[in-house]
């Protein structure tokens, strides 16, 4: 996985759905977030 101009992630809402949209661009890198336990920890999301 390459950060290349990226500056953030996007999420996918399930597996199957990430899969899909990160085969688009070669062999998808699926990272498991805990987005719960990250908010309670301050983390900064944008929307």
């Amino acid at each position: 996985m390459q950060k290349q101009n990226r500056q953030y992630m996007h999420f996918s809402a399930g597996v199957t759905t990430a899969h899909a949209i990160g085969s688009r661009h070669g062999k998808p890198v699926i990272l498991h977030i805990n987005v719960k336990t990250m908010v309670e920890a301050s983390f900064t999301f944008y929307l």
